[in-house]
């Protein structure tokens, strides 16, 4: 391959040929039937026969040109432009074609000779009959050699799009993976100051914290190279995550899930609510003092897939209005974009009095998990 990507084969791809070979079949039909029609209007009876033959003959010669000068052309392209390239391809032109017209005549000799009877096998013959047919060899051979410029350009393209797509999702996956691993510092703080509040007071407690952490962790990492999970199975993790937070509120956070019919295995970006749950406990139990009450409902709307989770928590007038989007709102939005540009909803705000809401609409899909 070349700088840009462009497979430098000097072999003749086989979809090139069969294009070739249609063309070439089609124009012998053409100029056969252009060559009987012309001589029958000047009142000659030419054999048609004998002028398929001859006119199959020489597309077909040059069809068999053709991985010459495609070889000729990766080996000694156009681009950049040099004189000497250009030089060697006019005696391409000019030499090779010849020698296959000189073949062609004694080929259709050997198969037709009542055709080739008139034909004069003479040096002197045969070497005007090449300077006569070179002009229209030049323009043929030009024709052929553009045709393999085009596809070497088009290839090239093709090749540097794919490349761009590749890098393109390597950097989604990169910057999806970054925005994940942003929020476990941010998950293992909190939890973590959790575990120092109930070492000394209550010690098993904070053991049982330990152990549901672990498995929370265990499971994030073996779905660390899936994107998008079901939904079923993120709201495992919502669950293990509110089992983690229980031990330390006891009775004081309450979880309600209602999946709506069809929604358990739609995909949704891996660890999309964790952070979202996290935000509600922060303002109701943790800041507040209160009881936390987190609900995550789903339903199905028309194409895509609707996920709300709301809180109930305690609120001013001041508070309402002040809605800060702090770095798990940041993150959720980030993913959201990258997975789903400009196909999904992400809203939030005081639903009613003392509810606050978050709303994340999704493409429809369902399936397997995929990295």
């Amino acid at each position: 391959m070349d700088k840009h990507g462009a497979d430098r084969s000097l072999k003749l791809p086989r979809q090139v040929f069969v294009f070739l070979f249609v063309i070439a079949t089609v124009l012998a039909l053409a100029y056969s039937v252009a060559w009987y029609a012309e001589l029958t209007s000047q009142g000659v009876q030419p054999s048609f026969a004998s002028g398929l033959l001859w006119h199959f003959l020489e597309f077909y010669l040059w069809l068999a040109l053709c991985p010459l000068i495609f070889a000729v052309n990766r080996r000694f392209p156009l681009a950049p432009p040099k004189v000497r390239i250009f030089i060697l391809h006019m005696l391409v032109a000019i030499v090779f074609p010849s020698l296959m017209r000189l073949l062609g005549l004694f080929i259709d000799r050997l198969l037709d000779p009542p055709f080739a009877a008139n034909i004069p096998f003479t040096f002197r013959y045969l070497f005007v009959y090449c300077a006569y047919r070179t002009p229209s060899q030049m323009v043929m051979y030009s024709f052929i050699l553009a045709l393999f410029c085009a596809h070497d350009y088009y290839e090239g393209l093709r090749k540097e799009g794919e490349r761009r797509a590749l890098l393109e999702t390597q950097l989604a996956k990169a910057e999806l993976m970054a925005l994940r691993m942003q929020l476990h510092p941010h998950f293992l703080f909190n939890t973590l100051h959790s575990v120092s509040a109930l070492i000394e007071g209550r010690p098993r407690e904070a053991i049982r914290m330990i152990a549901r952490l672990g498995e929370f962790l265990r499971l994030s990492i073996d779905g660390r190279d899936s994107r998008v999970i079901c939904l079923e199975e993120e709201i495992r993790f919502v669950e293990l995550y509110f089992g983690i937070e229980r031990v330390r509120f006891e009775d004081r956070v309450h979880l309600r899930v209602n999946l709506g019919a069809g929604t358990e295995s739609a995909l949704v970006p891996n660890l999309i609510l964790q952070p979202l749950v996290e935000n509600a406990l922060r303002h109701g139990a943790w800041e507040h003092g209160g009881a936390a009450r987190v609900e995550v409902v789903s339903q199905a709307v028309d194409h895509s897939v609707e996920i709300i989770v709301r809180n109930e928590q305690e609120s001013t007038p001041e508070a309402a209005k002040l809605i800060r989007e702090g770095v798990g709102l940041a993150n959720v939005r980030s993913r959201l974009q990258l997975l789903y540009p400009e196909r999904f909803r992400f809203e939030y705000g005081w639903n009613s009095p003392g509810v606050f809401q978050v709303l994340i609409a999704l493409p429809a899909s369902q399936g397997e998990t995929t990295s």
